[in-house]
């Protein structure tokens, strides 16, 4: 059963569902006309190939490829809860309000809902629900500390590098003054990439008394081209590279932890999307 609109995306999607013996149960996210994505379950005694698993697949043509796979306890003839969240490629799967797997697919940015049964059984759902996932924040500086007439002692520091830590030494690191924990984005510019040369690093999850403690992206360009390199690190750990042209001027990249992958995203494609 497939319903709402294709265009709704960032939603989380829950249900009350209910395996007959025999039966896999699930929900459905990200469908449309020939792909969907669900996270599913096999419960003790249903026969299925995932009997005792929790599963999130990708549907494509009729073809079946798992992406995150756990064990999970799911009866047969017992009421549980489950949601899947889609959050621009992020799909997070709960069951009875806890976090038991997630998985990255560029693809799961939008589509319809729906409700999965399979195997010989039959499968019932209740409490059916949809919300759509609040705007991301961003870090900024508190409008009150930018107005100086009214506030001068803050104006030495409330500006656009207000939240940064100044290195000592030209070249060095800036920091930031906040702690950010969880799900976070760094997302940044580069103009005109073919006028420039050299190399930057951007850190994520990391300590200015370590800075290899997290992952760092480091971006090279070469005078006279529009290819930017880009590498990804953790420690001294190469986990990917690539090489991609650069169409957009400026050139937008957004680095980010999402569950428990790192996605890079440059001039609106995704680079890398690693388990991390």
């Amino acid at each position: 059963m497939i319903c709402t609109r294709a265009e709704w995306s960032r939603y989380a999607h829950a249900v009350d569902l209910y395996a007959d013996p025999q039966a896999g149960v699930g929900v459905v996210a990200c469908a449309g006309d020939d792909r969907y994505f669900a996270l599913r379950f096999g419960a003790a005694g249903s026969g299925v190939d995932y009997e005792g698993q929790a599963q999130l697949v990708r549907v494509e043509g009729g073809q079946e490829a798992v992406l995150a796979s756990t064990s999970a306890h799911v009866t047969s003839g017992s009421w549980h809860r489950a949601t899947l969240v889609v959050d621009d490629g992020l799909l997070t799967g709960y069951l009875d309000g806890k976090r038991i797997l997630d998985t990255f697919d560029a693809d799961a940015m939008s589509g319809r809902i729906g409700l999965y049964v399979a195997g010989g059984g039959a499968g019932r759902f209740d409490n059916v629900y949809l919300t759509m996932l609040p705007p991301r924040r961003i870090a900024r500086v508190m409008k009150e500390f930018t107005e100086g007439d009214e506030h001068p002692e803050m104006a030495e520091w409330a500006s656009t590098r207000a939240p940064w830590v100044k290195p000592e030494d030209d070249g060095g690191a800036w920091w930031t003054k906040g702690d950010y924990f969880g799900d976070k984005a760094v997302a940044f510019e580069i103009p005109r990439v073919e006028r420039a040369g050299g190399e930057v690093a951007v850190h994520l999850d990391a300590t200015p008394e370590d800075p290899n403690s997290g992952v760092t992206l480091v971006m090279a360009t070469q005078a006279g081209s529009k290819s930017l390199t880009l590498t990804l690190q953790a420690g001294d750990e190469t986990l990917a590279t690539a090489t991609v042209e650069v169409t957009s001027e400026p050139c937008p990249i957004r680095f980010e932890r999402r569950g428990t992958w790192i996605v890079v995203v440059v001039d609106g494609s995704v680079v890398f999307s690693e388990r991390r």
